[in-house]
């Protein structure tokens, strides 16, 4: 993000003007920590006024992309018109990324499905004929978003303490999952949905065979009661999938980073009413802070509970497709999300007042 202060004689002296940029290059650096890249093509013209009563008021005029904000803050000290105005050019920035990231991530995993759907015949005849290889290589690019669930699946198992870490690997359990999708091929409907709700289905059934989480829950709800210290750490170790759709480290891999599959305070403070405690959770927690505490919450709930949140915000899954996948009704679908959805606010406010 780039600035300008376009009349900055209108300020007392040189050494004020000064502290005024430094003021604004540490407000800037907060917010590159929140947003990084989408920050790249950001400019912010400021414009400083004389007040009648001996103060300032500090105009802006942020660009970024094809928005245009503009934002007026009047304080007699000028550093606190700065700290004001930039607070709400963060607010406007945060709700503009995530509008976009929102509408990234649903264009994308509807072109995924809409590409698995499509070539779904294709993967029939391959094994008809015997092409396993080719098979496998078809489908690798074809279900490329599917090792992130798979990963969350595993680093939440690993970090509740349901499975040792290093019991399973990540690409072993995909390898699985190619060979279930091999076998059972000609199972898979070839509407969109459909087909979508099938594959979601036979990823759970297989984590839910190996990592057997509710078997866990049912025999150690004791255990999961008094647990006073997720292993968070285990959450940690990110993996993703590199231009050969192969399974790497994240750390491995060049300017790689799917901001958009984080959760986020925007998911959950969606009325009017809540605008105010949203703006305040955004100005104190950065995005990545924010994503840690929803998630290590979800680390205390239910698996069933947790999956779905996962796969209604995360994997952008509708409460009918999600319904049909866990095998519950719509209207304990939507309970469900309210009950976290609820929970999930409360640790926010918590934590923000324990501050």
């Amino acid at each position: 993000m780039n600035f300008k202060i376009i009349n900055e004689h209108l300020v007392k002296n040189k050494k004020e003007i000064n502290r005024l940029k430094n003021l604004i290059n540490n407000r800037i650096t907060e917010i590159k920590h929140l947003d990084s890249k989408e920050l790249q093509n950001v400019t912010a013209e400021l414009y400083f006024e004389n007040t009648k009563n001996g103060g300032y008021q500090l105009s802006a005029i942020i660009k970024a992309k094809n928005d245009v904000f503009f934002l007026q803050e009047k304080h007699l000290d000028p550093a606190d018109c700065v700290s004001l105005l930039f607070n709400e050019i963060e607010l406007k920035l945060q709700k503009k990324f995530y509008r976009e990231n929102k509408s990234k991530l649903k264009k994308r995993e509807a072109a995924h499905h809409k590409n698995f759907s499509e070539n779904i015949s294709h993967l029939k005849r391959l094994k008809n004929e015997g092409s396993k290889e080719l098979f496998e290589s078809l489908l690798k690019i074809l279900l490329r978003q599917m090792p992130n669930y798979i990963k969350r699946r595993l680093q939440s198992a690993q970090a509740a303490r349901y499975v040792k870490k290093g019991r399973f690997e990540l690409q072993e359990l995909i390898d699985e999952l190619y060979l279930i999708i091999y076998d059972n091929i000609e199972e898979i409907p070839s509407e969109p949905n459909e087909s979508r709700i099938w594959l979601y289905q036979k990823t759970d059934e297989l984590l839910n065979e190996k990592l057997k989480e509710a078997e866990f829950e049912k025999n150690n709800m004791e255990q999961l009661e008094n647990l006073e210290e997720i292993q968070f750490e285990d959450m940690e170790e990110t993996f993703s999938v590199d231009a050969e759709y192969e399974i790497v480290p994240a750390e491995d891999l060049d300017d790689y980073k799917l901001s958009y599959e984080k959760y986020t305070a925007n998911d959950l403070f969606v009325s009017e009413d809540e605008e105010s405690i949203l703006s305040d959770i955004m100005l104190t927690f950065n995005r990545d802070e924010i994503h840690a505490i929803i998630q290590k919450e979800l680390l205390y709930l239910p698996v069933m509970k947790r999956t779905i949140l996962d796969l209604y915000l995360l994997e952008q899954l509708s409460v009918e497709e999600i319904a049909s996948i866990k095998k519950l009704s719509e209207l304990e679908v939507e309970a469900i999300i309210r009950e976290v959805t609820l929970s999930l606010k409360k640790k926010l406010v918590k934590t923000l007042e324990e501050l």
